[in-house]
């Protein structure tokens, strides 16, 4: 089913958050539209001023990434701590997965990994879906797993 993007994109025109949101995502995975990291940016920077917790996950993915920003994992992390806390969903669930990755390293940062840290995240990521396979849950079973046999 196609997206109705002249009707997202006037919706979010006038102001409206979950289009604001919705048309910004489609622009940063060109989903019915040119990717444009851009506008994808000042769509979901936007949305998440208006408490939009999906924005905000995927705003922290283009702060991680560096995608059509500078690269900031202080801001990124800070955007996925907000959406954890605040979500109980699958948006809090990959909030967790990407606090896991920053602070196990496996985003490179100029700072050292903190062991303890995406400990923390990965086993909340865990508590949230403890029956769920999948890449990233088994990364998170796996750096557990790690931790415990080194610990």
């Amino acid at each position: 089913m196609a997206l109705d993007i002249a009707e997202i994109r006037r919706r979010a025109e006038e102001g409206n958050a979950y289009n604001e949101c919705a048309l910004g995502l489609c622009y940063l995975y060109g989903v019915e539209i040119q990717v444009d990291y851009w506008r994808a940016f000042g769509l979901l920077f936007n949305a998440s001023q208006k408490h939009v917790l999906r924005a905000c996950l995927h705003l922290g993915f283009m702060y991680a990434h560096g995608w059509g920003t500078k690269r900031d994992l202080r801001e990124a992390a800070r955007l996925f701590e907000r959406v954890a806390a605040e979500d109980d969903g699958t948006d809090a669930f990959e909030a967790c997965i990407a606090l896991g990755r920053i602070y196990s390293g496996a985003i490179q940062s100029a700072s050292l990994p903190d062991v303890a840290a995406a400990l923390q995240w990965y086993a909340a990521a865990i508590t949230m879906a403890p029956d769920s396979d999948g890449d990233e849950m088994n990364e998170a079973r796996a750096y557990l797993a790690r931790y415990r046999r080194e610990g």
